[in-house]
């Protein structure tokens, strides 16, 4: 039943009838199905959202004049063929369901992965005898750590195999797994019976896979690819496969975009019509899931309508910070008995993830307990986000075990400098840091030539920790910290950072050691007290649990029990 004060949307792709019953219950639906361009642009300024697969190309042009547009849901496997930045520029929201993809697609390499190790013929009436292996003891290596990558290698360890992770992603995430070990990209290629490609190049036609990294490979590996096509060079693989520099390749690849077409009737290969994610179970909950988020965000249901808050996959939230597992392992007790998440973590977005700013014990507790999901307080710097940065009160060791300790370690060096010239010093030099001694003595730390700074910094400070006490503060006058701090050996002053470098870093798959930023948070929301029975449970949809989570706030709303302090507020129990 639709009015004509009913919401309008463009469903550019064919719906599973789920989903687009749903639709039609809350607004007036027009199917266009793979349109062109200029059918779409005829169509686009006058709907409130469009729905479409991977077909449908979403640019700025057609953006430019969508005029009351305010989402995007997709339905199919990626984003790329939408242009996200600019629909976010300009206020349109852009959803999807990628987590009903994940499991068929994962599904699918392990499918591949038994028919390449068994050696099944894959032509009609081969019955020429061959002799496979078993994948127990086999290595499996994972080029990128998305969401498939982290199932397959959860079925892979199932059958004993040994997995190596290789990604610029979530290295603080591949440590925290124990089936899982992080490697660097050529030792990955060298190492691995089977080497599984996941990485998200976002620029075309960028390759990940060519003739260098397959000579890199043993002549008894092979290489799957249910990824995007452009990441792998199907020539080179077929020249590889001819020289038998490489045993097998299977690939997921749509018939049209097979560069190589003799690839296809190679014995030694597989190749399947892109259907990583054409399962009947995925095709209706992804019709559902997006048709669900698009009537959210049209009639204002979802919980950021009231506060910043949802619900999120735990495996997009990652840390910018190194993580001290032993206070997870005590949090991990407490939240287990209390039953609830009193305190939502803090992240911002950072391209398709989000990255923690305060809560990494939370989060890492959460995901070492199996929670699929967790409520965030999502903050960006348009917001107010801002940064300060801690320094270190360094105690209860003797200024003489503190330098020599210094003086040991390898990828440092320390230059004594006059204690008022280091700020400028640190700055003019970009040093890592400089020790401001008791005795009055200050020495600027710079890392030795040739060694990563964040290694350096992280060694450095994991050091001292060990050997010391350190509390976190922000004031460098060392007058009033010998007052407050009676055992003070020495203060450790660091650069000003800003959250881009800190976002830049956690790109580049490092961290920042623990205790060094301090992020300030417009608007810190408390006491939210989430059901962890809610967010832990795997029969409900991330979509349900976010309806959960805009139900829960509308009875603190209606209860009158949200308050807002505008002032500063001292706490005296923390």
């Amino acid at each position: 039943m639709t009015t004509s004060n009913q919401p309008h949307i463009l469903v550019c792709n064919q719906l599973e009838p789920v989903g687009l019953e749903l639709l039609k219950n809350h607004a007036q639906v027009t199917e266009l199905v793979n349109p062109s361009i200029d059918e779409l642009k005829s169509q686009i300024q006058q709907i409130d959202a469009l729905i479409i697969g991977s077909e449908t190309q979403i640019n700025e042009d057609v953006l430019s004049i969508a005029e009351q547009l305010r989402v995007i849901g997709s339905v199919g496997s990626s984003l790329v063929n939408v242009d996200v930045p600019t629909a976010n520029h300009k206020g349109i929201q852009v959803v999807s369901a990628a987590e009903a993809n994940v499991a068929p697609t994962a599904e699918l390499v392990i499918g591949m992965l038994l028919m390449l190790a068994r050696k099944i013929p894959t032509v009609l009436g081969d019955s020429m005898p061959r002799i496979g292996s078993g994948l127990s003891g086999k290595t499996l290596g994972l080029v990128g750590f998305d969401p498939v990558a982290r199932q397959v290698a959860s079925l892979a360890h199932a059958f004993g195999m040994h997995v190596l992770a290789s990604t610029k992603l979530a290295s603080v995430e591949i440590n925290q797994l124990s089936h899982v070990e992080p490697a660097d990209f050529k030792y990955l290629l060298q190492q691995s019976d089977f080497v599984s490609v996941h990485e998200n190049i976002k620029d075309a036609g960028k390759t990940l896979i060519g003739k260098k990294e397959l000579s890199m490979m043993r002549p008894t590996a092979s290489l799957i690819n249910c990824s995007s096509d452009s990441l792998v060079n199907q020539k080179a693989v077929f020249n590889a496969l001819n020289a038998e520099e490489i045993s097998g390749v299977a690939l997921d690849a749509n018939p049209a975009d097979l560069k190589h077409k003799s690839l296809a009737d190679h014995p030694s290969a597989i190749v399947t019509p892109s259907i990583a994610t054409n399962t009947a179970e995925s095709f209706q909950e992804v019709s559902l899931s997006v048709a669900e988020q698009v009537i959210d965000i049209l009639e204002h249901n979802e919980p950021s309508a009231l506060l910043p808050l949802a619900v999120v996959p735990l495996e997009k939230i990652m840390p910018h910070e190194s993580i001290d597992q032993k206070r997870v392992d005590r949090l991990k007790g407490r939240l287990e008995e209390s039953g609830t998440l009193k305190n939502p973590p803090i992240v911002t977005p950072l391209e398709d993830r989000y990255m923690v700013l305060d809560g990494a014990t939370r989060t890492a507790a959460l995901k070492q307990l199996g929670y699929p999901h967790a409520v965030v307080q999502i903050t960006t710097e348009e917001q107010g986000l801002g940064l300060h940065t801690w320094y270190h009160v360094i105690q209860q060791i003797s200024e003489d075990d503190l330098k020599q300790l210094l003086d040991d370690l390898p990828n440092i060096t320390l230059e004594q400098v006059p204690a008022d010239e280091a700020p400028d010093r640190m700055f003019e030099y970009g040093a890592l840091c400089f020790f401001h001694f008791g005795n009055g003595e200050t020495f600027l730390i710079q890392p030795e030539v040739g060694a990563n700074r964040l290694d350096a910094l992280n060694s450095l400070t994991e050091t001292y920790i060990e050997a010391s006490y350190v509390d976190r503060t922000l004031e460098s006058n060392m007058g009033k910290l010998k007052g407050e701090y009676s055992d003070l050996t020495a203060l450790v002053v660091f650069p000003e950072y800003t959250v881009g470098q800190v976002m830049q870093v956690t790109l580049s798959g490092r961290y920042f050691p623990a205790g060094i930023t301090r992020f300030l948070i417009p608007g810190r929301i408390l006491r939210v007290n989430a059901d962890l029975d809610i967010l832990k449970s795997q029969q409900m949809s991330i979509n349900e649990k976010n309806r959960w989570l805009r139900r829960h706030l509308e009875e603190k709303m209606e209860g009158n029990h949200i308050r807002f302090y505008n002032e500063s507020i001292y706490l005296l129990d923390e």
